[in-house]
């Protein structure tokens, strides 16, 4: 017999200001992801795996553009865990089995 547990949270207005950060870097992170990887293609680059994009985002791109530094603001495994959720998109992509990654948007759910 299997049971389900409803479970409702109650954030603090602080935690659902630190949730709406994590969640709009997290989609920062991904459409940035996907559009540099186009970036790439079409200078004649090859794909960018995901271990990749997170060594340049950390290492020297937000070193260099400090008007990005809020995206350290959240907790790291969220941006890798969007960063990683790009690559899948990608892989599917190149592997058949779904169409090109779409990107983003504010008010639609995180596919």
């Amino acid at each position: 017999m299997l049971r389900a547990y409803k479970t409702e949270i109650n954030p603090t207005p602080k935690q659902q200001l630190k949730i709406k950060q994590t969640i709009g870097v997290c989609r920062f992170i991904y459409n940035f992801y996907l559009a540099y990887n186009q970036e790439t293609y079409e200078n004649g680059g090859t794909f960018v795996s995901g271990m990749d994009f997170s060594k340049w985002l950390n290492n020297e791109y937000i070193p260099t553009h400090p008007e990005h530094d809020w995206i350290q603001s959240v907790s790291s495994k969220a941006v890798k865990r969007a960063i990683m959720n790009g690559e899948t998109a990608f892989r599917r992509f190149f592997n058949g089995k779904s169409k090109f990654p779409n990107f983003k948007k504010k008010h639609q759910g995180y596919k």
